[in-house]
């Protein structure tokens, strides 16, 4: 994950676009996790070492590419305030009033879990 955080910085800093930094972070993020695949699934290695090892390469890894940026301080993502529902006296604030990130991270879970107890597709890959 740090691996990924740290991608994300620097794709932010250096473009300025924030989600094409949210899409470096979640590309660093997956390759880490094929690293890992690879090494448990393939060369039949133990999981446990394995992540270990990858954690401890994660955090070297990235506070060798985020040198440079230690002092760099970005602006983050706007929250997303729905007008009308925003000012809603209690419920407004705590349901409406979230960055974009949250909205997506709720649309892919109710997604996946869509997918995943509702489909086909989704009882095969359960079962295996």
């Amino acid at each position: 994950m740090i691996v990924g955080a740290i991608s994300s910085f620097i794709v932010a800093v250096e473009t300025g676009q924030l989600w094409l930094a949210v899409i470096a972070g979640a590309v660093a993020g997956a390759l880490m996790a094929l690293i890992f695949g690879f090494i448990t699934l393939s060369l039949m290695a133990n999981q446990v070492a394995t992540g270990l090892a990858l954690t401890i390469f994660g955090t070297g890894l990235s506070a060798f590419m985020g040198q440079e940026y230690s002092s760099v301080a970005l602006d983050g993502i706007k929250a997303l305030t729905i007008p009308g529902l925003s000012d809603i006296p209690v419920a407004g604030k705590l349901l409406f009033s979230y960055d974009p990130l949250v909205y997506v991270a709720l649309l892919t879970f109710a997604t996946i879990s869509w997918f995943l107890y509702r489909s086909r597709g989704g009882l095969i890959l359960r079962a295996t």
